[in-house]
This record gives structure tokens, C-alpha cells and sequence, in this order.
């Protein structure tokens, strides 16, 4: 199971990478689009980005939901609640 931490840190990492900015420059509350002009077409590639990290496909996300970084980590961790269910499900059948 992947931790808030684990998420928190590719999730950022992968959104400097994409902006080429620092980890200092962001935080949770880091306005995806109105600041960082990051529209749902890039989080396309940040999401790739995310899911060679993560070792999972982020089906699901829900990008026209995402304005802040919070967001996207909510988003990841819900996506991966769902597929951890979804695993410990199959493992009782």
C-alpha cells in the first residue's frame, strides 16, 4: 500500500519535472492552471509521469475536478483506495 507521503512526494516531483520549477516554488494549495497555466492536456503527461512511479494507472482521474496540487494527490490516493479494494476483493474469491 502507498502512503499520503509516497504520493505526496511523486506527485510533486513529477509536477516540478513537467514546469521545470523547484519543489520550493510549489505548494499544496498551488493553483494548477490560473498560476501555473498546467491544463488538463499537460496533466495528461504529468499523470504518465505519475503512473511510471506509482506502478499503477491512474484510471479515473477526474481532471476537470483538479485546480491545486492537494487536488491531484486526493485524486491519486483515491484511485489508489479503490485498486487496493479492489485486490484485497479478488484475493477472497
Amino acid at each position: 500500500m502507498i502512503n499520503k507521503e509516497q504520493v505526496t512526494e511523486i506527485v510533486y516531483d513529477a509536477i516540478c519535472a513537467y514546469l521545470d520549477v523547484e519543489r520550493s516554488e510549489l505548494n499544496d494549495t498551488s493553483q494548477l492552471e490560473d498560476e501555473w497555466q498546467l491544463d488538463s492536456t499537460e496533466m495528461v503527461c504529468v499523470a504518465v509521469d505519475m503512473e511510471k512511479e506509482l506502478g499503477f494507472k491512474l484510471r479515473g482521474l477526474k481532471f476537470s475536478e483538479i485546480e491545486t496540487i492537494a487536488d491531484v494527490i486526493s485524486e491519486v490516493l483515491r484511485i489508489a483506495d479503490v485498486l487496493e479494494a479492489q485486490e484485497r476483493a479478488a484475493e477472497v474469491v
